[in-house]
């Protein structure tokens, strides 16, 4: 039987991570060559460095993200973009949960 062999697969901060091997146990730990962070997760793991290759940072104030839903957020700070609006009066937001804490503590009955 052909084995498959592991192929190694660089990340944005060139921290090397084989791509095809099993998941590491309980007892193995990934860790960052930056930071103290550890995890077993690899996505994880990339996740993290992520915030340390600055592609994930606002250019306005360099704020770091490990995701770009979040980049995409927090850029509402900057813009004054306030995509959601409470339809039962004129409020409007930023974020998702600032509507939902508006409609409980502004229009639900006691």
């Amino acid at each position: 039987m052909k084995h498959h062999l592991l192929k190694k697969h660089s990340c944005v901060t060139c921290v090397k991570i084989e791509a095809y091997s099993p998941p590491p146990s309980a007892e193995q730990k990934l860790s960052c060559d930056r930071c103290q962070f550890e995890t077993t997760d690899r996505s994880e793991l990339v996740d993290h460095l992520l915030q340390h290759s600055g592609q994930l940072s606002c250019h306005l104030c360099n704020k770091s993200f490990s995701q770009k839903y979040y980049l995409k957020t927090h850029m509402r700070v900057h813009t004054g973009e306030k995509p959601f609006a409470c339809s039962l009066c004129d409020f409007r937001c930023t974020f998702r949960y600032s509507l939902d804490y508006h409609m409980t503590s502004q229009h639900t009955k006691l």
